[in-house]
């Protein structure tokens, strides 16, 4: 059958996207995508196996749980006007600061250390979680 048309998508968690995942910090707030508690959220409190697996302490439904999940398992919360931020990729990883605004694909953070402004893809910053 040498039928045309495009060829079919990767399946998930193979080609360009296991790329994009990288590392995660703890004390984010990430959301569970796969497995038993898939649409539950939680807090990162330790990265393990270098950053392939992650102790996350989930929230929501009838009680607190402490579950190890793997990398692909998770995906940071999207951070929202006044979220205290990291950012978790590119120039300016691990620095954390405000999101103090939106502007379509981009964050507009206030800077912690320097108070400066700058502007950063929403998808290289995460939802930090202060203890």
């Amino acid at each position: 059958p040498g039928g045309g048309g495009p060829p079919p998508p990767p399946p998930s968690g193979a080609g360009p996207e296991k790329e994009d995942l990288g590392t995660l910090p703890a004390d984010i707030e990430v959301k569970v995508i796969k497995g038993d508690h898939a649409g539950r959220n939680g807090k990162i409190t330790q990265m393990r196996a270098g950053g392939e697996r992650y102790a996350v302490v989930l929230t929501g439904g009838d009680s607190v749980v402490i579950e190890e999940l793997a990398r692909h398992e998770i995906e940071a919360v999207t951070p929202g006007k006044k979220d205290s931020i990291i950012i978790i990729n590119g120039d300016l990883m691990n620095s954390t600061g405000t999101l103090i605004g939106v502007d379509g694909t981009d964050g507009i953070v206030k800077m912690d250390t320097t108070n400066d402004i700058k502007i950063v893809e929403l998808r290289s910053c995460a939802k930090l979680v202060r203890s």
